[in-house]
């Protein structure tokens, strides 16, 4: 049986680079991949150490792995910024479930269209664009609380 090569989608390594350089970051992952197979896909794509902790499929739903990730994150540091990223539905339904702030990318088998009925506050083709996530995401989360603010911001950055 052949081994079928991974390489990070485009725009990955530069953003995890840059995210890694911020000491203020804490990185984790969540995958719907079993740990033995998560594991050896994630270091096969070289992608291992860039993250603190990680999420894998235990027979839960994708919100009970956020969740599980962000109380991984809570034990290691305060949190003031929850973010998802991600390239399905059952990450953007997941991430708003619980209370982040969400990034889709149409990087996976969903179409900006798919992506953009979930209503995710930001929808990218690529990882590519990741200077302007980090100012969108930074513009969006540090408005007021106030829900008409938040829907402005969030219509802004589409």
């Amino acid at each position: 049986m052949a081994l079928i090569p991974l390489e990070p989608l485009p725009g990955v390594i530069e953003f995890l680079n840059y995210l890694k350089k911020e000491k203020k970051n804490l990185l984790g992952l969540v995958t719907g991949n079993k740990e033995n197979i998560g594991e050896k896909m994630i270091r096969k794509a070289g992608l291992y150490s860039y993250f603190s902790f990680f999420s894998f499929d235990r027979g839960e739903n994708r919100e009970k792995l956020v969740e599980s990730a962000i109380n991984k994150a809570e034990k290691i540091a305060p949190i003031k910024k929850k973010i998802v990223i991600g390239d399905t539905v059952h990450d953007i339904r997941a991430g708003k479930a619980n209370s982040c702030f969400t990034v889709a990318v149409a990087t996976g088998f969903s179409t900006m269209t798919t992506l953009q009925q979930e209503q995710p506050h930001l929808l990218l083709q690529s990882l590519k664009e990741y200077p302007s996530i980090l100012k969108r995401i930074s513009t969006t989360l540090t408005l007021s609380q106030n829900p008409q603010a938040e829907r402005a911001a969030t219509a802004s950055v589409r």
